[in-house]
């Protein structure tokens, strides 16, 4: 027998096909299934799924079959009783829904609008009519519980980036072992192609990873030792052993289908006020038809029933209001537009935590943002440690007094993990310093003020030049000095180490190479933007106008930047914080809408922010509002259309120019239309 693996198809009309057969066999991706549900084929499977579907169909059946007989010369009673019974197979459904509403929830629901208006149809004899009614508003229902399922399909495409197993090693010893038994601590091998199985520390080798499933990010990203590894994201051509940090349940994936499942809770203001609307829209419409039925026929006397001549009766027009005044367009409106943006988003690695973030973006004002690991790289480096004892005009690096600010000054910030601490960190290393003076003790950290200490039992305090300025004094020459470093665009920290001031540390961080473009594309939306910083203002000064920020403010403490946050918003409007989700987080709370730089690194920036871009930098902010605003005016539409069409042909139905297959059309039809409208979100690509 032929080898499966070498066997080439033969086209048995005569094409040139050299496709394998394992093409065939091989299980279909995520994405592959994902698109194949998201068809008209994988519409119709799930149509044919659904129990109210199938028995509407069974309804179909029964109203083609009467038609086919109606023609054959059959009596009018088979084909009333043919009728009759597919409008029960498929209104049954319908029917009980709109029961249960009403007695247990005492809710005038939808569905028994729609109950209430196929049995008068029936009344009036218009027995197609009536199966026509059911079988459009049940497709209406079935293609919104189609939309909805299709983000359970995304749940499913993101649980499945993570594989089963993982190859534990532990000195020379490999296993297979199952990743939710993985803790933290535990060393994997990744071979090149292989799903990085969990959130991790690169330990060994260097490869390109595609992180594009998490983040969103088209080029892969170079990870080399001490980087981090993001669970779902696949190795490159490279071999990386790895320590995990995590379990399956804090991963970035898991993390990632806790905010997707929790964002259908959190519904926009739009949202919440159209369902408190229907509550008492739906059961006003009942009783409007009501009236409109009974009134006019009892007071003005005016026929109830339709006449020989074919003019619709007061009773014909009730129930034509009745079913055109079904809120189903309206009430689906918002939602399913909401939801298709907020699986859009995350195909391109951006997280809203609900409709209310998604509609709220497109309204905002105002982007203010952080400057350290935002704005710019968050990767600061030191440009120069300066003592108070050195001789050398200008910058010194190399002389023995410098070299011990420095040291002191790594002694200090050993144990803390804010960027520029990291920078004198690693400059003290390179230079071999970091063991000449042992671990500062009873260190506390003062947010937006330095951080104190001891070292060798001596107080040291290292603090920015205006917190010096402030409370401690120092020498005139050294103060020229610092002022001189900020003018030039860097951010200083002063050391005191007990009994004097022993000199300063100059640090540089430059923007991302994104933020300015990112800025101009904002300014071209007519947003306006704001750089927020603890900085000094010289540093401050420097890299906002490299950016074309709109405003700068600098020497801000935490609660400072809550209380210019709350000023822009009631100065300007609307106001956003974007930061890094750690250091902003009351900022981020204070503002309309929290955005997070770098979600997929930090499960802090996950849980304090409304919306979350994955990536580490600002390329996905455009993408965001661009995608905020093509959903806020796919809901302006459907309800302008659904609000629209309702007014024009109820006030026909009062004229009773409006048959009842064409009150069907106007209300179930328009339920389809808007549900098709709010699915576009899901193609959406402009960026800009």
């Amino acid at each position: 027998m032929m080898d499966l693996n070498d066997k080439q198809n033969t086209c048995t009309t005569g094409c040139d096909c050299t496709q394998s057969s394992n093409d065939y066999l091989k299980p279909q991706s995520p994405e592959e299934k994902r698109l194949a549900h998201f068809s008209f084929r994988g519409f119709l499977l799930f149509l044919i799924g659904q129990t109210n579907a199938r028995l509407g169909l069974i309804g179909v059946f029964f109203l083609s079959v009467s038609m086919v007989l109606r023609y054959a010369g059959i009596p009018d009673q088979v084909i009333f009783g043919i009728q009759i019974a597919g409008l029960v197979v498929a209104g049954y459904p319908l029917a009980l829904n709109g029961l249960k509403s009403l007695i247990v929830h005492h809710e005038f629901s939808i569905n028994l609008l729609m109950t209430i208006a196929a049995i008068g149809a029936v009344v009036l004899g218009n027995y197609e009519e009536s199966i026509t009614l059911v079988l459009l508003f049940t497709l209406a229902e079935v293609m919104e519980e189609y939309t909805t399922n299709h983000a359970h399909q995304v749940l499913a495409e993101i649980t499945e980036l993570s594989p089963a197993q993982a190859l534990k090693i532990n000195g020379a010893v490999e296993e297979m072992i199952e990743v939710e038994k993985l803790i933290p601590g535990d060393c994997l091998l990744i071979k090149p192609g292989e799903k990085i199985p969990m959130d991790g520390i690169v330990t060994q080798g260097s490869s390109e990873v595609n992180q594009a499933p998490i983040t969103g990010e088209s080029i892969p990203v170079l990870k080399e030792n001490g980087d981090p590894l993001y669970a779902g994201t696949i190795n490159g051509s490279g071999v990386l052993k790895m320590t995990v940090t995590g379990t399956t349940t804090d991963n970035t994936i898991s993390r990632i289908i806790t905010l997707i499942t929790n964002s259908q809770n959190s519904r926009s203001r739009r949202e919440r006020l159209i369902d408190r609307f229907a509550r008492v829209y739906t059961p006003a419409i009942f009783f409007l038809s009501l009236l409109v039925a009974t009134v006019p026929p009892l007071f003005l006397g005016l026929p109830f029933l339709n006449d020989l001549n074919g003019n619709h009766g007061w009773l014909y027009r009730g129930i034509s209001i009745l079913v055109i005044g079904c809120p189903c367009a309206l009430v689906l409106s918002t939602p399913i537009a909401a939801l298709s943006g907020i699986i859009r988003a995350v195909h391109n690695g951006v997280l809203f935590k609900g409709g209310a973030f998604i509609e709220g973006l497109s309204r905002i004002n105002v982007f203010a943002f952080d400057k350290t690991g935002t704005l710019t790289r968050g990767e600061p480096t030191v440009a120069c440690s300066h003592s108070v004892y050195c001789n050398q005009t200008g910058p010194c690096n190399d002389c023995e007094y410098c070299n011990d600010v420095l040291a002191l000054a790594g002694s200090m910030e050993r144990h803390i993990t804010h960027p520029i601490a990291k920078a004198v960190i690693n400059e003290a290393t390179a230079r071999g310093l970091m063991d000449v003076y042992p671990p500062a003790e009873d260190v506390v950290v003062s947010s937006g003020h330095g951080i104190s200490g001891t070292i060798n039992g001596k107080q040291t305090i290292i603090a920015s030049h205006k917190h010096f300025d402030d409370n401690i004094d120092h020498d005139d020459s050294l103060c020229s000095a610092v002022t001189q470093a900020e003018a030039d665009g860097y951010t200083t920290m002063m050391l005191f180490h007990e009994p004097n001031v022993a000199g300063y540390i100059s640090v540089s961080d430059s923007p991302r190479p994104e933020s300015a473009e990112i800025i101009t594309q904002l300014n071209k939306m007519n947003k306006k933007t704001v750089m927020l910083t603890g900085d000094n203002e010289q540093t401050a000064s420097s890299i906002g106008k490299r950016l074309n920020m709109d405003q700068i403010f600098a020497h801000l403490l935490p609660e400072d930047k809550v209380n210019l946050i709350k000023s822009l918003h009631h100065d300007l409007g609307l106001t956003a914080m974007v930061g890094d989700g750690i250091n902003d987080a009351p900022a981020m709370a204070a503002a309309d809408i929290g955005i997070a730089v770098g979600g997929a690194a930090s499960g802090q920036a996950l849980e304090t922010s409304d919306v979350i871009l994955m990536a580490n930098n600002l390329k996905q902010l455009p993408f965001s509002i661009g995608l905020s605003n093509f959903v806020q005016r796919i809901i302006k539409q459907n309800l302008a259309v659904s609000l629209g069409i309702k007014a024009i042909f109820l006030i026909l139905a009062l004229m009773g120019l409006t048959p009842l297959w064409l009150a069907v059309l106007a209300d179930s039809g328009m339920a389809v239309v808007v549900v098709l409208n709010s699915l576009r979100p899901l193609k959406f690509q402009k960026i800009v």
